[in-house]
């Protein structure tokens, strides 16, 4: 009789086990998803109007900027080229700074869907073009220094997002293929922290947009 009660309670103890694990699993399955839906890796979100997460902002007033690290000039000549003479960008309306192993373009005139996509297209790392280290997107209000954001590639992803932060501290997520949705832009804030931008900035010539 003794056996046998150690023997049921083995048995218990081994479900109790297993029951445990299976629980802890059912609770990781559903808090990672819960994370996942709140990632711009993971979901492709809303248009602006219907996001409520959108943070509509008045793009003219800012001056954009995209700092671009260790790229060879005929790669990067290569890249301008594409938008030579096209309707989506006028060379006439880009000015450069080089500042070491940075080149810094200005980029004048262009809506929030434009320059987001420049960007993306300078980024570029197909086979047709050398893999630049680092391509910043940086956007400097005229008026107001809290609302200056930069910006890049989530290389997490390959469907089109940027991830970026305002200088409060901010995140936010830029799903490229609805930057055109709406004349004041598609950012989505974003609870993740994903990208801090006083690290960002402090990397960048930053003398270079003064000039």
């Amino acid at each position: 009789m003794e056996t046998f009660i150690e023997v049921m309670k083995y048995v218990l103890g081994i479900i109790l086990i297993i029951g445990s694990f299976i629980a802890m699993l059912f609770i990781w399955i559903k808090v990672t998803r819960l994370l996942q839906k709140k990632s711009h890796h993971y979901i492709i979100p809303p248009t602006p109007k219907e996001d409520k997460n959108w943070k509509p902002i008045d793009f003219y007033k800012y001056k954009c900027f995209i700092f671009i690290k260790d790229s060879s000039i005929d790669n990067l000549n290569r890249k301008l080229n594409r938008y030579r003479n096209s309707k989506q960008l006028s060379m006439q309306k880009i000015e450069s700074c080089k500042q070491g192993n940075w080149v810094v373009l200005r980029v004048k005139a262009a809506s929030f869907h434009r320059f987001k996509s420049f960007v993306w297209r300078i980024d570029d790392y197909s086979e047709s073009y050398e893999t630049t280290n680092e391509v910043i997107g940086f956007c400097q209000h005229k008026e107001t220094p809290s609302e200056d954001y930069v910006f890049k590639v989530d290389n997490e992803s390959v469907d089109g997002y940027f991830i970026g932060s305002f200088r409060t501290g901010k995140n936010f997520g830029i799903y490229l293929p609805h930057a055109n949705s709406h004349i004041s832009g598609n950012i989505s804030l974003s609870s993740n922290q994903e990208i801090n931008f006083d690290y960002e900035v402090s990397e960048l010539p930053m003398e270079c947009i003064n000039v």
